[in-house]
């Protein structure tokens, strides 16, 4: 495992949209359900959309913080 100093912000980001493709190929296979089931597929879809874009904006702020974190140590 890389350590955290090594992680690029395009390889978290990266990660993240490989488990959202995941998702939607999931998501994907409940359109061929009844009604019920592409209600349930939108409501999944809008769901994984809402956490994966959360889950991203944590991790942004936790790269911006990091960052903020190595200048200021830089500059002591």
């Amino acid at each position: 495992m890389r350590e955290f100093k090594d992680v690029k912000k395009r390889d978290v980001i990266r990660a993240f949209a490989t488990i959202r493709l995941a998702m939607e190929e999931k998501c994907d296979r409940l359109t061929d359900w009844t009604d019920q089931g592409n209600a349930l597929e939108q409501a999944l879809s809008l769901r994984m959309e809402e956490n994966v874009t959360k889950g991203l904006d944590f991790v942004e702020r936790f790269l911006l913080g990091t960052r903020e974190e190595v200048s200021e140590e830089g500059r002591s």
